[in-house]
């Protein structure tokens, strides 16, 4: 084990950055959100800001469950003061550590072992213990275990190290280590820290404002000899750089983890900011002006309008395929007729609007959802002055609407969702069939898709499974897939 004090020369933080420590890969944000469950390990009050405060910031924001397990009270912080005894200093940092908690991460739950300062690797077992206390009940597969390194220099870090990554190895969580007073005594040249990944602090975190609530370590505790403070100021730089820092082990046994965690990714209320990101350019996927769209649209409008039988309005692919903006014109209101043979549709992940417009052709009223206001802002400008149409921002299946719908389209979204979410849409799409029955259509690219749970020959299989019988049209396009299910409302036909 390395040996330093806390009052030698830290490696200066200048050194880090110059060699390129804010340039490292970022952490992928789909592990904190698909998470099951995120447990931190703190050997002491204060670990949790030194070495993972964005981290609980983030989970606090995106509000996965987290337990918080601080070890030991760090009594034992100022072994030679001469004005203040161990036990009068656990409740003073006891009481910084219940007023950091209600500041940087309110919502999580908090667990105080009670272990001895500096003799933690004495009590491997009450460790163990808790760590499998945190972990019960979750899926421990998607958990995200967060611990001090196991070769950080410190004894009680490094013991609550291993026993996370014993735990990650028994049980397939993912485990995350945070360098303490490796940036204190170690340097640039050693070269651990180039396999990490950082974190940025997130907008509105102050660590000057939280570091104030712990001035047991960052002030002297007296004048006197034994009082010094233990966070010296060239120390502290090091946690004020702006991101943290983490290793990232995930075990064979993960493997099977990361997917699953994929797929929850955009089960998470955070599929919001994800596609938001994704529209702040204008209309991402070109669905306005990108051929493949177009011929897409109108073959999935052509073969809707067969299903009911009669004319497509604006049949010829030049009009119908380009999604019809605002200014086209749009329907009168008018009853449902040969041309328009759909009374009122739904459609799931709208984006920009493009399909919506067509939907209009074939549908009295249309309610079109995305968990995206950035799309939907884009959408209401382009279609929104169209008589019928009806935009909402709604994350499915968690949100679902009210009423019945005679026509439901899942277009080029079933993919982004996790195989119990789409099992649970079709659970939900078949409970919004009005009394006569709907038409449900499901149009997807076949392309690849890498970084989301499922792809078209996926949910089309699954949709197939879900409804054997009621299949009336399918269409294979070298670039999509098409379906439609004719099925009876809740109460039968």
């Amino acid at each position: 084990m390395v040996t330093f004090h806390h009052t030698d020369a830290s490696t200066p933080e200048e050194s880090w950055l110059d060699a390129g420590v804010g340039q490292l890969p970022l952490l992928d944000a789909r592990l904190l959100a698909g998470a099951s469950r995120v447990v931190v390990l703190a050997a002491h009050p204060d670990d949790e800001l030194l070495g993972c405060a964005a981290l609980l910031a983030e989970t606090e924001r995106l509000g996965v469950d987290t337990v918080a397990i601080l070890f030991t009270g760090g009594e034992n912080s100022h072994p030679r003061s001469p004005t203040v005894t161990p036990e009068q200093l656990a409740e003073l940092r006891a009481a910084e550590f219940e007023a950091l908690s209600g500041a940087l991460f309110p919502s999580a739950r908090t667990v105080h072992p009670g272990l001895t300062d500096g003799r933690v690797a004495e009590s491997p077992e009450a460790v163990r213990d808790a760590l499998d206390a945190a972990l019960a009940g979750c899926d421990a597969a998607r958990a995200v275990v967060v611990s001090p390194r196991h070769d950080d220099g410190h004894p009680d870090h490094e013991t609550l190290g291993e026993a996370a990554l014993a735990a990650g190895r028994a049980l397939g969580a993912t485990v995350l280590e945070y360098p303490i007073w490796y940036w204190h005594w170690a340097g640039p040249e050693d070269a651990r820290w180039r396999s990490w990944v950082r974190l940025p602090d997130p907008a509105g975190l102050d660590r000057d404002a939280l570091w104030a609530l712990y001035p047991t370590q960052t002030r002297p505790l007296s004048p006197a000899p034994g009082d010094e403070a233990i966070v010296q100021p060239d120390f502290l730089a090091h946690f004020l750089r702006g991101f943290e820092t983490f290793e990232v082990t995930q075990t064979d046994r993960n493997e099977a983890a990361q997917a699953h965690r994929d797929e929850a990714a955009l089960a998470h209320p955070d599929a919001a900011r994800v596609f938001d990101q994704v529209h702040q350019d204008d209309d991402p996927w070109r669905t306005y002006t990108s051929a493949y769209e177009a011929r897409k649209r109108a073959t999935l409008i052509g073969l809707l309008k067969e299903a009911r039988g009669g004319r497509v309005p604006g049949s010829d692919e030049s009009e119908l395929g380009r999604g019809a903006g605002a200014d086209d014109g749009g329907s009168d209101g008018a009853s449902a007729d040969a041309d328009r043979p759909y009374a009122r549709a739904f459609e799931i992940g709208c984006s920009v609007g493009a399909l919506t417009g067509d939907l209009t052709r074939i549908s009295e009223r249309v309610l079109a959802v995305d968990a995206s206001a950035e799309a939907l802002e884009q959408a209401q400008a382009k279609q929104g002055g169209r008589a019928g149409v009806e935009f909402r921002q709604m994350l499915v299946p968690e949100s679902w609407p009210e009423g019945s719908f005679d026509l439901i389209v899942l277009s080029e979204t079933g993919y982004y969702l996790t195989e119990a979410d789409l099992r649970a849409t079709f659970a939900k799409i078949a409970a919004s069939a009005s009394g006569g029955g709907a038409v449900v259509a499901l149009c997807h690219w076949r392309g690849d898709i890498e970084g989301w749970p499922l792809d078209a020959a996926a949910v089309h299989r699954m949709a197939r499974e879900t409804w054997p019988g009621e299949r009336v049209a399918s269409h294979e396009d070298p670039d999509f897939l098409i379906d439609l299910f004719d099925i009876a409302g809740p109460s039968g036909r």
